[in-house]
This record gives C-alpha cells, sequence and structure tokens, in this order.
C-alpha cells in the first residue's frame, strides 16, 4: 500500500524482461519505483500502470547510459523526484559476442559504459544523493570463469563491477549497504526457444533451469538482512562452482 513513508526504489533497465519483474516485486512489497528506461518507453509506460495499480507510485526516467549528460543526470533527478530514494538496482545491461581476438573498440566500449561504467557512477551520485539506503548490482555467473568467453568484454565488465561491489561496500559503509546477485541463466534470450533453458541447466549442478523468482527471492533476502554488505550471492544453479 502506498503510504507517505514509502521509500523509492531506482531500477535500470526496469522496463522489460528481470528489470520489469525486479520492479513489479519491489512495488508489491512497498516500495515507490523510478523506473530508468532508454529505448522501451512504451514497455515502461505499461510496468508504471502495473505498479500504480499495485498502489504504489511511479516515474518514468528515460536516459542512454552511454551518454554522459543522460548518466550524470539521472540519479539528481530520481532524488529531487523522490526525497525518499533509499535503493539502487543496477539491473540495466547490454551484451554482445566477441572473444579478445575479435573485439573491437566500439564493442569494448559499448560493453563497458552500460555494464561498468554506469553503475560506477550511478553509485556514486546515489551514495553522494541518499543518506541511507542500499545498492544493489546484478551480476552474472562469468564472474568467476577464465575460460576462453564469447562474451569477453561483456564478462571484464561484470568482473569489474563486482570488484566494485565490495570496494564500495567498503567506502559507503555504514550509510549505504552494497551487494550483488550473479546470475545464471534465468529468462531465454528473445531469439531463443524456452529449451534454452533446459539445456542451460545442464551446465549446472543441480539441473534444474533457472528463473526469475530465486533472484526475487534473493533481491528481498539482501533488502531484509541488514547486516549483509559487499556479499556476492550466486543465484546459478551451482554453475560457478564448475570453473
Amino acid at each position: 500500500m502506498n503510504t507517505p513513508s514509502s521509500r523509492t526504489a531506482l531500477v535500470t533497465g526496469g522496463a522489460k524482461r528481470l528489470g520489469r519483474l525486479l520492479s513489479l516485486a519491489l512495488a508489491e512489497d512497498g516500495w515507490d519505483i523510478a523506473l530508468h528506461c532508454n529505448r522501451s518507453r512504451a514497455e515502461a509506460e505499461t510496468v508504471c500502470g502495473e505498479i500504480c495499480n499495485l498502489g504504489q507510485r511511479c516515474t518514468i526516467h528515460t536516459a542512454d547510459l552511454r551518454d554522459d549528460d543522460d548518466l550524470a543526470d539521472l540519479v539528481p533527478e530520481v532524488a529531487e523526484e523522490h526525497p525518499k530514494l533509499a535503493l539502487l538496482v543496477n539491473n540495466a545491461s547490454t551484451y554482445a559476442p566477441s572473444t579478445i581476438m575479435e573485439t573491437d573498440l566500439e564493442l569494448f566500449q559499448s560493453q563497458f559504459d552500460v555494464n561498468f561504467k554506469a553503475p560506477f557512477f550511478l553509485s556514486r551520485d546515489f551514495r553522494n544523493h541518499v543518506p541511507q539506503g542500499h545498492i544493489i548490482n546484478l551480476l552474472d555467473t562469468r564472474i568467476t570463469s577464465h575460460r576462453k568467453h564469447q562474451y569477453a568484454a561483456y564478462t571484464l565488465a561484470k568482473k569489474a563491477l563486482a570488484a566494485l561491489t565490495t570496494m564500495a561496500a567498503v567506502e559507503f559503509a555504514p550509510e549505504i549497504r552494497v551487494n550483488g546477485i550473479a546470475l545464471g541463466p534465468v529468462i531465454a534470450p528473445p531469439d531463443e526457444a524456452d529449451a534454452y533453458l533446459e539445456h542451460a541447466a545442464q551446465r549446472t549442478p543441480l539441473l534444474r533451469p533457472g528463473s526469475p523468482e530465486p533472484v526475487i527471492d534473493t533481491l528481498r533476502f539482501l533488502l531484509s538482512n541488514d547486516h549483509l554488505t559487499g556479499q556476492i550471492i550466486f543465484c546459478d544453479g551451482g554453475e560457478n562452482l564448475l570453473g
């Protein structure tokens, strides 16, 4: 239920796929939502309507996270509109296939701009505008692997974000907690069949397909346990254990 005491969560990439589900779950738990999107305005408006139907306030904030001016304006804009901003979920990501040898400068920059530079500066700005709160970074189970990667620049950006998670937890304490969730596949890519998750599960000890629900449960656990900071919880069926 929306009350004057409602706190606000800024969810980047909150209009589609996992970001949409995280935004709705937070709204169900009583959070107002500042919904970031880039090119998904129509989808954002639909999600915003769903959040309002849950009794929570929702505002849409359009920003290209690769653009320095858009990036610099996002948190100050949200903080001005939502004085009780208390949570940043760095969910937005982009990924493109390329090994190290195949990666050109444009691809490298696009992967690092969205997957690392944006969370870095959003986290900095969140710390500067929010007196007390929590940052949750969405990571990838690949952060523990040193195998040859078809998504080299993406993986390296997520490894950097994992390091930022622990470094920021120390620097921002005690006012701001910083934690991460490292995912395996939980939603099939748009161009893949439903069997994608079943196939991916064969690479994990649990042999069970991933889904968004355990990620949402982990998000709620991190928010509810105020003695955790600098922690990365793997929500991947144990895939990270296999190297």
